[in-house]
């Protein structure tokens, strides 16, 4: 198996992110909030996405690329919330032709 391969995504599929969020000292938590916005390859937001608790301090979001959506590297931005330690993780994922 190649330890090359990248995973490319077409039009219509779903992409779905996991957040495992945890404190200082690796225990799980649940966040006051989480924000999670989506990048087009050109830097344009194309909107929020809706964070599913999947169990203690695991959550899932999907989001379905356009059928007009552009090839390229997207971006997904997610901000997990809590008191005055934001955690910040960014995930790309690539869009083909």
């Amino acid at each position: 198996m190649s330890t090359n391969l990248r995973i490319t995504y077409l039009r219509d599929d779903t992409v779905r992110v996991q957040a495992i969020i945890k404190d200082f000292d690796g225990a799980l938590y649940d966040p006051d909030e989480n924000i999670v916005v989506v990048y087009d390859p050109m830097g344009t937001n194309m909107g929020s996405l809706t964070a599913v608790a999947a169990g203690s301090g695991t959550y899932t979001a999907d989001y379905v690329i356009p059928a007009a959506g552009t090839a390229g590297m997207w971006k997904i931005s997610w901000k997990a919330l809590s008191g005055s330690y934001p955690a910040r993780e960014t995930i790309y994922f690539l869009v083909g032709e």
